[in-house]
């Protein structure tokens, strides 16, 4: 996506992009329960939350948004 926005300046989809990304996660968070007993599922889960979080901050930075550590 970034590839594709920097050779065509189609910068549309950046900010599609992260409404999309935080959508997808407010759904699975509100489906999910991510500190599950089951050590292996949550650990999966929080590695899912962590590359959620650092692929929205990158997104946000690319666009000039600061993004809070904490909400």
């Amino acid at each position: 996506m970034i590839e594709d926005t920097a050779n065509d300046y189609e910068v549309h989809r950046v900010p599609q992009y992260a409404l999309d990304l935080a959508n997808s996660f407010h759904k699975f968070y509100a489906e999910c329960h991510v500190l599950d007993k089951d050590k292996k599922l949550r650990a999966a889960r929080l590695g899912l939350v962590a590359a959620a979080k650092i692929t929205l901050k990158n997104t946000l930075d690319l666009m000039g948004i600061s993004a809070p550590e904490k909400m």
